[in-house]
């Protein structure tokens, strides 16, 4: 993926990001702007007398800003010693009642009937030892569906593989996608980001694929059957997987109008915004044989390194 992705650089642990350090000693030696750790590692680092550089007395007062991610994680034990870290770390910084602290989490939710804000400003207030108000809270908005209706669909499927293998997220080759999606050919007003959004406006396909995955994520072979047996129960499932996936390239393409003209630099949003999430597991566990000179993996449990072994 590397060599396809930057196939005229080097490998990845060849280059050198200046912004990022990852040693321990370059860490102690070059004392960072921003330092990312884990609760568990700054108790560490508060208390390692070789660490305690990283927070000298004569930078006392100049630490500005801590920023809890999950902050809905802080509960509990482990919330009582987050918050009681946070104290010592003011502490030990000067920066009682001046540090800017900050909690992000796409998971806090309100309880039934409650003020949502002043729960969350009251267990901030409590994890952090600084004062926080409803006013504080930043939350976030729905926006209104982009299409309007489904009441354009043209009376088979047009979009062939062909139309899906030559797309590149150019305007230029989503433009036979969305023609195909029109079943007519597309104006030249229409052949731009925000030309394609209003040409598309009540296109049934991405109507059907905006509402839908509103709520949940669906796999494609999972919306298939839904989008077949409402808008194509004479197509196959084939044709109708090939018109939802053009659906799905010309929305990344298509950008609705600027929400309002007091923000012009609002970046427009696309008619969709799909999200590929790939997992990866460890599988076997590697080991290592500890003889200098010569370190052989391996990955069946065993307690002898076979290599070594047979060396002698």
């Amino acid at each position: 993926m590397e060599g396809a992705l930057h196939p005229t650089e080097p490998p990845l642990p060849l280059r050198r990001f200046l912004s990022e350090i990852l040693s321990r000693q370059e860490i102690r030696d070059r004392l960072p702007d921003i330092l990312m750790t884990n609760y568990v590692q700054l108790e560490l680092l508060l208390t390692r007398f070789e660490d305690k550089k990283l927070f000298p007395s004569e930078h006392r007062g100049v630490l500005r800003f801590l920023v809890l991610d999950e902050l809905h994680t802080y509960i509990g034990k482990r919330g009582a010693d987050v918050a009681c870290l946070i104290r010592r770390l003011k502490q030990h910084t000067g920066t009682i009642g001046q540090l800017r602290c900050i909690g992000t989490s796409a998971t806090v939710r309100p309880g039934a009937g409650e003020d949502a804000a002043q729960l969350i400003a009251d267990f901030a207030a409590r994890l952090f030892g600084e004062p926080f108000s409803p006013d504080d809270i930043i939350g976030e908005a729905y926006t209104d569906f982009l299409t309007r209706s489904d009441s354009v669909l043209p009376p088979q499927v047009l979009v062939t593989g062909e139309m899906l293998q030559d797309f590149d997220n150019t305007v230029e080759t989503a433009c036979p996608l969305a023609e195909a999606l029109l079943g007519r050919p597309l104006k030249p007003e229409e052949r731009t980001s925000q030309g394609l959004a209003s040409a598309l406006a009540d296109q049934a396909t991405l109507y059907f694929l905006e509402r839908t995955l509103s709520d949940e994520a669906l796999r494609l072979e999972d919306l298939v059957p839904l989008y077949r047996e409402r808008y194509r129960p004479e197509a196959d499932a084939e044709a109708c997987k090939r018109e939802l996936a053009a659906a799905l390239l010309v929305g990344l393409v298509a950008q609705a109008p600027r929400p309002s003209a007091e923000a012009p630099d609002v970046l427009s949003p696309a008619l969709l915004t799909p999200r590929l999430h790939a997992f990866f597991s460890q599988g076997r566990t590697l080991v290592a044989c500890l003889w200098p000179g010569s370190i052989h993996l391996n990955y069946r449990g065993e307690q002898t390194c076979p290599q070594c072994a047979r060396e002698g």
